[in-house]
């Protein structure tokens, strides 16, 4: 039972991403960009064990679970460690709370990793060489322009890119003999040229500084999603995404990013996509060990953005946004999502109904039976009690723990007949 329903989800729905193959070259409709940020180890001379009032909160993966950007927070011990722990229910009910991470990275770095912009520059933004970052800005213009797509000397391109940089900054402390050899490269050609409107505000910057921060913050996303990359089949949920505000992500919550242009309405879909039992019950045979690799989300059936329907996103949009805007770090989501109020109540019981209704939506969007996500929930209720396959073993243990009854299960297929009768909406 279990191979069929998971070859009648695959029959459906595509891949998130098709690589490119005999068969055709890549299929990438989301315009998803898998991205480590930091690594934890190799990056570690980045991170502060204090917010200085330019760095970003470095998120790790235990900090986060499906629609919950504040799931835990690190706190000092009795012996002077930094653990993590779950926030509690009072601290989330409060829309004033941030959760405290381990560590603070400086907010430069997170924009070099972030924005939409070529390595030259992002580069060079990190380095404190101002000199080299005015070239790099210069030689991307350069490219802009569609003149000479590579600089092949010092001799040739110096005066033309001193003349070029002088259009940038109203000041140029620079003097000939400071430029390099440099060259443009040429994943420069792949990023969006700066505007008339970049240029004229970098041009009236006091400081190539200044007018950086502004390009780099202007071309950086002011919130993404972000999932854990350990996991297993055996735990609560195996795929668990979330939305994040801007700021520091470790090695062990890849990023999505997302270079295609799509209204946030498809991303708070695909969010609800990604914390949806049956892609969850998909998810629970793909993953053989524990981590999600970057080859097997992509494997993951998703629905594609221009499979939602404006009655799909009326459904899906206002109950993402509710579960997930419950803090003030988030407003920037919210407004992309056309919100501008104050952020929701956190909930557990309106949470839960919220979650169940849009279990029971994805359910049906991925083309299942009642009897068929009856078997996701719990295959014995279907089966039979000895039949040897089990999908939320915890889940459906941890409901009968605290509620005395499998809750979810209940809820989600009292969603789905509700959905059948057009009560819902």
């Amino acid at each position: 039972m279990d191979a069929e329903l998971t070859k009648k989800i695959y029959s459906r729905v595509p891949v998130l991403i098709r690589e490119s193959s005999n068969e055709g070259p890549e299929c990438n409709p989301w315009g998803i960009r898998f991205s480590t940020m930091f690594h934890m180890s190799n990056d570690s001379h980045l991170f502060s064990d204090y917010d200085g009032g330019e760095h970003l909160p470095l998120y790790e993966a235990k900090m986060i679970h499906q629609f919950d950007h504040r799931w835990a927070s690190y706190g000092v011990t009795s012996d002077g460690k930094d653990e993590a722990d779950d926030v509690p229910l009072e601290d989330k009910q409060n829309p004033d709370f941030i959760v405290r991470p381990r560590y603070w990275v400086k907010e430069r770095e997170v924009l070099a990793r972030l924005a939409r912009v070529p390595r030259a520059v992002a580069q060079a933004y990190t380095s404190e060489d101002g000199r080299g970052l005015i070239a790099a800005l210069a030689n991307w213009v350069e490219v802009g322009r569609g003149d000479e797509l590579l600089i092949e000397s010092f001799h040739q391109s110096r005066n033309a890119l001193i003349a070029l940089a002088g259009e940038l900054f109203a000041v140029l402390p620079l003097d000939p003999k400071d430029w390099r050899d440099i060259k443009i490269k040429a994943d420069a050609l792949n990023y969006q040229p700066l505007s008339e409107f970049e240029l004229q505000l970098m041009k009236n910057s006091h400081d190539v500084w200044q007018a950086a921060d502004k390009l780099m913050d202007g071309r950086s996303p002011l919130w993404f999603i972000g999932f854990r990359d350990v996991t297993s089949a055996h735990v609560f949920r195996t795929v668990i995404a979330s939305i994040l505000a801007r700021a520091g992500a470790g090695n062990n919550m890849p990023l999505m990013l997302f270079d295609a242009p799509i209204a946030a309405s498809n991303y708070a879909a695909l969010l609800a996509n990604l914390s949806a039992l049956t892609l969850d019950f998909v998810g629970r045979h793909k993953v053989g060990g524990n981590h999600l690799n970057f080859f097997i989300a992509k494997q993951l059936p998703i629905l594609p953005p221009d499979s939602y329907c404006e009655i799909d996103l009326a459904f899906i949009v206002p109950r993402v946004l509710e579960l997930t805007y419950t803090s003030h770090d988030l407003k920037p989501w919210a407004n992309d999502l056309g919100h501008s109020g104050e952020p929701f109540p956190f909930e557990p019981v309106r949470r839960a109904q919220l979650r169940a209704e849009l279990d029971a939506y994805f359910a049906r969007l991925y083309g299942l039976t009642r009897d068929e996500l009856r078997y996701i929930l719990d295959p014995a209720d279907v089966e039979g009690p000895d039949y040897p396959s089990e999908t939320f073993r915890v889940l459906k243990n941890n409901d009968e723990k605290a509620f005395g009854e499998y809750r979810t299960g209940r809820l989600v297929l009292a969603a789905w007949d509700a959905l059948e009768r057009q009560e819902l909406r």
